[in-house]
């Protein structure tokens, strides 16, 4: 059964359209399995204010962070009219997933290889963990802005297109694409096989 985590960037929150444009492209999917992972975006911008206003320690900033993951989670079970929430891995052809408590499973069954709890880990890392523990054939990142083909996870990581923790993670998943979104036709390109670009 094929299966692909959908990490939707947090920046395409702001999308008037975005429950059409992750409805049209889910169709063009051809897994058997569809989860979708709503990235961060301004609602974990606020938690990393709050982390330097009032001088948050780093666990309490990344619990707040995984929860305003939720919060975005539940926008887009708005959104995407049909499509159900999830609080775990139960079949169906596509949810969103609460990613709460699978990450509190993941953390407790495999605490040994559990991301770090600092803002090197951001919802691109935790879905990619999530990816490869599920497992999944394909992690699919719609983001705003285009992927150059053929470029190193690691000169991302540079540009700040993916988090510096996710290049540690990628090797670990069989296939990485990207999406920018924001385009007229969005299109899923292949990036990654394993870490290394395709």
């Amino acid at each position: 059964m094929s299966k692909i985590l959908v990490k939707v960037g947090g920046s395409l929150l702001r999308l008037p359209d975005l429950g059409i444009r992750l409805q049209r492209l889910a169709e063009r999917l051809t897994a058997d399995e569809l989860l979708f992972f709503a990235g961060g975006g301004t609602t974990t911008d606020l938690v990393r204010d709050w982390h330097s206003r009032f001088q948050l320690d780093e666990e309490a900033a990344h619990h707040l962070a995984v929860h305003s993951l939720r919060l975005n989670a539940e926008l887009l079970a708005r959104l995407m009219t049909g499509v159900p929430y999830s609080q775990g891995l139960a079949s169906a052809r596509m949810r969103i997933l609460d990613p709460v408590p699978l990450l509190d499973q993941y953390e407790t069954e495999f605490p040994d290889d559990a991301p770090p709890h600092t803002w090197d880990v951001t919802s691109d890392s935790l879905a990619a963990w999530v990816a490869w523990r599920w497992p999944v054939e394909e992690l699919l990142m719609l983001k705003s802005v285009p992927c150059a083909a053929g470029e190193s996870v690691t000169r991302a990581s540079q540009l700040g297109l993916v988090d510096p923790y996710f290049p540690g993670l990628v090797g670990r998943i069989p296939r990485v694409s990207w999406c920018c979104l924001r385009d007229q036709m969005p299109q899923a390109v292949p990036w990654l096989r394993y870490g290394e670009p395709l």
